[in-house]
């Protein structure tokens, strides 16, 4: 027992009682800690009856430990003289004041665990029990973030969310519902011990919250939300911000229902694959629940109470069947039958308490969050490194030095790679320890390629080549990823020296050998299972495939990509970026080593005279004022006629790493076809088109017409290929006969796209 009371006159007579702990009073439902201020007499008094007769296990007064902490945090250079204590009294005098150090502080009293303990004020506290987050986040993040209102329904997976925000303190108030009870199978994954079985959850986490901050304005809903106590858990205080993890598939729509009337946005993680769910009807008060994925269905809709076979039809849409993990995926359908319920991992828990505490964060601080779905799949991340030929567990520190024969050679791997209009969006940089791959901004900008994940495509397609060729060099590659936006992502190969590393020569071979197919020498039948494979292929990178292969739908999809041809080819802004990707003579090729020549376009005679004429800006407006050139949809719909199947690939997620990553995908994928003599076309243009009637500047590049139309032709294109709100579509490509006769396109020299940062020291042997 550690008891000081030395500060308190008044107290030092009372000594604490033998008493029965286990025997005091309580309340299952009590979780508010009582607080005492020494500097009022009435909490003098009721300190002295605590101590006298109330049920105390503990006292702990560490008061003047936390004070000299905190006097050494406001003062961090003090650290560095050889004696400051005449300092930190000073400063410790100055932040006691006039008040008397007996009665400086509060007690905090725990009903439930019989501790009584001394701690700072409520400011001084919280100052110093935030001091180590400076300056990830600074004083005035913190002052932001310390008063949002926080909502969190369901204490499973929310119990280590509600946690992880109190504990990074972004929130000034956290509202806790569920109407469960602690069970024993509930503990392996929610961090409570075998003491609080049979204790309702939400009391848990307020009382575990409470004693880490016992200032926290925490409140309780212990009996669960229904339909008569739903809408006042919104009021009283009004909520900024809230968090659904409950088990009620009917309260997880009513919740949104209410939330979206008031425009508040709902966060959920469901601890499956990392995957986190935003929706911003604070930004989009007319966004469909769930992004669409339950249709119009309503919470009135569902029934009550839920039969398995209900939960499984409404859980399914819910949480997306295409992304769930294949062991979620199955337990789905096991529910009631040989497991009780749905099945959970700690660790998988407390990484969504820290996801969701990052959004959290980026909401507070109103940094960008968009709607929709993305990943944090360490499942995937973790195997990602043996799959590039690497082993887990290799040290960066234990990277060997590149020669210039393997800078070289790795360079041009990577180089080869392609990237939309051939405008190379890569920047490499060698230094001592790795291989660094960012994005060259002036490169990688395009106006259609809003998200930027056309730019971030091309870069996964690069490394993929040099994770390939790395192995013919001696070399294990490690690949790590970094960053949240376009313009500060990050991949970094570190390289390991290897006397027999694992490789297959036959996909090397074919990096030089890639050809893009724009030709139509008629239709290649291919076999569904080479689809088959080339969609097992994809998903080992986490990414998925559609294929149209119907003649009546690919005609369908030519007449569709042909319209979108027009209207690009019509718009100033982008007529402007397509013909400026157009290299009209080889000496012209040859000097700028980018974009496409003409004639590896695949047109016709005709189709090249007519471009031509087209490059001029008053002949593109002329026709774009009339309507007119119909004949530019006629590449596309010929190019469509002789396609042997056409493929989507899309990733879950949004983040530039699933875009990256997507794009090391879609290479793979296009070195097999090399190797297997089928021909690969990318058709993308038009669903980066889409993106642009969702974006501000579309006012800027369409007119009315031309938005119409694109609206039309996105309903079109979603009825051939259905739309997925969790899944980033990355490139549309035509599957065709293979043209050996295909002109390459150019590649920048190495020196334009490289610096080497290696120390003369640093360089490996010849």
């Amino acid at each position: 027992m550690n008891a000081n009371l030395s500060y308190f006159p008044k107290l030092r007579r009372h000594s604490l009682p033998n008493r029965d702990w286990a025997n005091a009073p309580g309340n299952a439902n009590v979780f508010r800690p009582n607080i005492y201020d020494p500097a009022q007499p009435d909490d003098q008094t009721a300190l002295a009856e605590l101590l006298d007769s109330g049920p105390l296990w503990q006292v702990h007064d560490t008061l003047p430990a936390q004070l000299e902490e905190l006097a050494k945090s406001r003062h961090p250079r003090h650290k560095k003289m050889v004696d400051s204590s005449a300092l930190v009294r000073n400063e410790i005098d100055e932040i006691v004041a006039d008040c008397a150090l007996e009665q400086f502080g509060r007690w905090i009293h725990y009903p439930w665990s019989g501790r009584l303990i001394r701690v700072l004020p409520p400011a001084e506290f919280r100052e110093l029990r935030l001091d180590r987050n400076r300056n990830k986040l600074t004083h005035g993040e913190q002052q932001t973030l310390g008063k949002l209102r926080v909502g969190v329904v369901g204490l499973s997976v929310g119990n280590a969310i509600a946690r992880a925000i109190a504990l990074e303190g972004t929130c000034g108030a956290l509202k806790l519902a569920d109407h469960d009870h602690l069970e024993l199978s509930n503990l392996n994954r929610i961090q409570a011990g075998l003491e609080h079985l049979d204790l309702p959850k939400p009391v848990i986490a307020a009382r575990q919250i409470l004693e880490l901050d016992p200032y926290l304005d925490v409140s309780v809903v212990p009996e669960g939300l229904n339909d008569d106590n739903i809408e006042a858990f919104f009021d009283a205080p009004g909520l900024d911000l809230l968090i659904e993890e409950c088990d009620d598939l009917r309260v997880k729509v009513a919740l949104r229902e209410h939330a979206r009337r008031r425009q508040i946005p709902v966060f959920m993680e469901t601890s499956d694959r990392g995957m986190l769910d935003v929706e911003r009807f604070d930004q989009e008060p007319s966004r469909a629940l769930l992004h669409g994925l339950l249709g119009p269905i309503g919470a009135s809709d569902i029934p009550k109470p839920l039969t398995n076979d209900d939960k499984v039809k409404f859980a399914l849409p819910f949480f997306g069947p295409s992304t769930l993990s294949p062991r979620m995926a199955a337990s789905m359908l096991e529910i009631e039958e040989s497991i009780s319920s749905w099945p959970q991992l700690g660790g998988d828990v407390l990484l969504g308490g820290a996801t969701v505490a990052a959004a959290v964060r980026a909401f507070g601080l109103n940094q960008p969050l968009q709607s929709g779905r993305r990943w944090v799949d360490l499942n995937r991340l973790i195997s990602e490194p043996p799959a590039a030929g690497a082993t887990l567990g290799e040290s960066v520190d234990e990277s060997t030095h590149l020669s210039d024969t393997q800078v070289a050679r790795l360079v041009g791997a990577g180089t080869a790679a392609p990237s939309g209009g051939n405008s190379q969006p890569w920047r490499y940089e060698i230094d001592d320890a790795a291989m660094h791959i960012r994005l060259d901004i002036e490169r990688a900008a395009n106006t259609f390629d809003v998200t930027g994940r056309g730019a971030l495509l091309a870069l996964g397609a690069s490394a993929e080549n040099i994770l390939l060729t790395a192995p013919t060099l001696g070399l294990s590659p490690q690949l790590g990823l970094s960053g949240h936006t376009p313009e500060t992502f990050h991949a970094h190969i570190a390289f390991r020296a290897n006397e027999k590393p694992d490789f297959d020569p036959r996909l090397v071979q074919a990096i030089p050998a890639r050809r893009t197919s724009r030709t139509d020498s008629g239709r290649q039948r291919l076999e569904a299972a080479k689809l088959r494979s080339f969609g097992e292929l994809a998903t080992g990178y986490g990414s998925e495939i559609e294929w149209l292969t119907d003649a009546d739908d690919l005609r369908e999809l030519g007449d569709i990509l042909g319209e979108g041809d027009r209207i690009r080819a019509l718009c100033p802004l982008l007529h402007g970026e397509m013909f400026g990707e157009v290299r009209w003579t080889h000496d012209e090729a040859e000097r700028s080593r980018d974009g496409l020549v003409l004639d590896s376009l695949g047109l016709t005679e005709a189709e090249q005279a007519g471009m031509s004429l087209l490059r001029r800006c008053d002949v593109a407006e002329t026709l774009r004022s009339g309507a007119g050139a119909m004949r530019l949809r006629t590449t596309a719909v010929r190019q469509l006629n002789s396609a042997s199947a056409v493929g989507l690939l899309s990733v879950p997620g949004s983040t530039p790493s699933d875009a990256f990553t997507g794009g090391r995908a879609i290479q793979h994928l296009w070195l097999q076809a090399t190797i297997e003599h089928i021909g690969w076309h990318p058709m993308t243009a038009l669903i980066y088109m889409f993106d642009l009637l969702d974006a501000p500047a579309q006012d800027t590049v369409f007119n009315k017409g031309e938005s119409a139309s694109l609206r039309n032709l996105r309903d079109r294109f979603n009825s051939l290929l259905p739309a997925s709100l969790d899944q980033q579509r990355l490139m549309l490509f035509r599957l065709c006969d293979h043209d050996d006769s295909t002109v390459p396109s150019l590649r920048r020299r190495a020196e334009d796209v490289c610096v080497d940062r290696r120390t003369s020291q640093a360089r490996g042997s010849e």
